[in-house]
């Protein structure tokens, strides 16, 4: 008996040692499943095998747009991903999709692709070889940041860098750029704070320029390049000035730029004349006066979020010549956390009708990004919609599906949200300021900054005070002198913790008077009280919305 099973066992054995290794292995191995989020990327699927480092993504339509706390469902696996095939039928890269897989040396993008989102592939630290067919018509903030690519010198014409007929990137010291003929798009912020840029040339070959490609530059700055409160290079209008009422752009005029009117809250009416062909990223983002707006059938594309924040816009006529609508190009109707059409119209389309006739015409209304410990009732419901949804984020959750709004917030969290609401501008001040602020960490570009425009002095230790919890009245006097330090206009205090000759009292009695807060009760600031993610994020909302 013992002799039987002993042979069986070495029968069992031999046939082990014939069967190829990997089917023995693929379970542990192989991992695979759907793209989809939130109901988006359903029609893709995805299989990595970590043998080889080989993330395969198989089917055809958009891929779904991915966040820290809702990521690609290959994140976990990041760092085994050598490599990505694409398949032919992808219309867009995904925001975030493949963030942080440093090992991921070269892409491939096909040629169906016409989006890449928002750090699509942001820190892929040894990405050295890109290519990007000319289908693409939009590039995402931060895409390639921190990539090998970015940071090979050999890839910089000078000081532009390019990716394909794609322009990426910037030197900071830039002063002119004479951008090549034959490159088809400006990616979002490429010039942005190029502080002693004051010339600019872009070729007839563009169709699409990204957001805040141009603010903070000296050729933004100068008052003789604005046409009243329009302004202009060459044929593409870059920018309107925040008060601006009403928008007659001038014919002739072939792009609106992306973030061209963003929060200008005052605009009621645009004229968009049928020369133009394309409507960049967040272009009208957070025109919330704006009730109604024509486009010409002149437009083939509508940028992401192009329209998000128009809270009283209450309907839109898109022509048959628009082929691209970005992700969230109409904004946010609040609902449960997703996007609400009660009362909105497409195309004559209202209620479901309209979601339906969005649907089968190649553009959805994207749930928003929720959060389990938000509830629509919740005073902080909408800004911290407002703050994870926008463009780019401002902030993410806590953990996935959680925002922790009742935690506390530190300094240097506090100074990163306002660094991301004003586009996360690169710091000209270099160098280890704090004690306790080293380079390389997630904060140090954002205190560097806060010290650059003179928002904090840090602390009487020399330190930043990272890690410590932040008071209100140090939260308010961030985002006061984030606004310029700008007086009150009375120095008498409706609260009886805040006194005229306190450090904080401009900061808090300007606050109260533009309505970001009401205090704690009571007749009460609480000046010394934390804090929390909420209230941080509410008083962000409520200044700059």
């Amino acid at each position: 008996m013992k002799k039987r099973i002993l042979s069986l066992i070495l029968a069992l054995a031999m046939l082990c040692a014939l069967l190829p290794q990997a089917a023995l292995t693929a379970s542990a191995e192989v991992y695979s499943g759907s793209c989809g989020a939130e109901g988006d990327g359903s029609n893709l699927t995805w299989s990595l095998d970590t043998t080889t480092g080989l993330l395969t993504i198989s089917g055809s339509g958009e891929m779904a747009v991915y966040t820290y706390s809702n990521p690609a469902p290959w994140y976990d696996y990041r760092k085994a991903i050598t490599a990505v095939s694409l398949p032919e039928g992808l219309t867009s890269i995904g925001a975030q999709a493949f963030c942080e897989c440093s090992a991921l040396t070269g892409v491939t993008i096909p040629d169906s692709v016409t989006s890449i989102g928002r750090y699509a592939f942001f820190n892929c630290s040894a990405l050295t070889s890109v290519t990007i067919p000319d289908s693409v018509t939009s590039i995402g903030w931060g895409a390639f940041d921190g990539t090998a690519y970015y940071n090979d010198s050999n890839n910089w014409d000078g000081q532009l860098l390019y990716i394909g007929s794609w322009l990426i990137a910037a030197k900071e010291e830039i002063e002119g750029a004479d951008i090549k003929q034959g490159t088809t798009g400006i990616a979002d912020t490429v010039f942005s704070y190029c502080s002693s840029l004051t010339s600019v040339t872009i070729p007839d070959s563009v169709t699409s320029i990204g957001y805040w490609a141009f603010v903070g530059t000296a050729y933004y700055n100068d008052s003789n390049n604005w046409d009243g409160q329009l302004l202009y290079i060459d044929s593409w209008l870059i920018v309107a000035k925040e008060e601006i009422e009403s928008a007659d752009i001038k014919q002739r005029t072939t792009g609106i730029a992306g973030g061209a009117f963003s929060r200008c809250s005052s605009l009621t009416g645009v004229t968009i004349p049928d020369s133009v062909t394309s409507i960049g990223s967040s272009a009208f983002s957070g025109c919330s006066a704006l009730t109604s707006v024509t486009i010409p059938d002149s437009v083939t594309s509508i940028g992401a979020g192009a329209f998000e924040g128009c809270s009283s816009l209450t309907g839109v006529t898109i022509p048959a010549s628009v082929t691209s609508i970005g992700d969230k190009a109409f904004g946010y109707y609040y609902d449960k956390g997703y996007q609400k059409i009660d009362g909105f119209t497409i195309n004559g389309y209202a209620g479901t009708a309209a979601e339906t006739y969005a649907t089968e015409n190649g553009f959805s209304f994207v749930p928003l990004e929720g959060f389990s410990d938000v509830a629509e009732s919740d005073y902080f419901f909408n800004p911290v919609m407002w703050a994870t949804n926008y463009h780019p984020p401002i902030t993410a959750g806590v953990a996935p599906g959680l925002f922790g709004p009742h935690k506390p917030c530190t300094r240097e969290q506090i100074v990163t949200f306002l660094w991301a609401v004003y586009g996360k501008p690169e710091p000209n001040v270099t160098g280890r300021t704090f004690s306790d602020v080293a380079p390389g960490t997630w904060y140090y570009k954002p205190v560097m900054w806060a010290i650059e425009y003179n928002f904090t002095s840090g602390m009487s230790d020399g330190s930043f005070g990272v890690g410590q919890p932040c008071t209100r009245a140090q939260a308010m006097t961030f985002l006061w002198a984030a606004q310029g330090k700008p007086a009150p206009s009375s120095m008498e205090s409706p609260f009886g913790d805040v006194s005229s000759s306190d450090w904080f009292c401009k900061a808090i009695l300007w606050a109260a008077e533009n309505g970001i807060t009401k205090g704690v009760g009571n007749g009460l600031f609480g000046v010394n009280n934390t804090c929390t993610r909420a209230q941080i994020i509410t008083f962000l909302y409520k200044a700059y919305n």
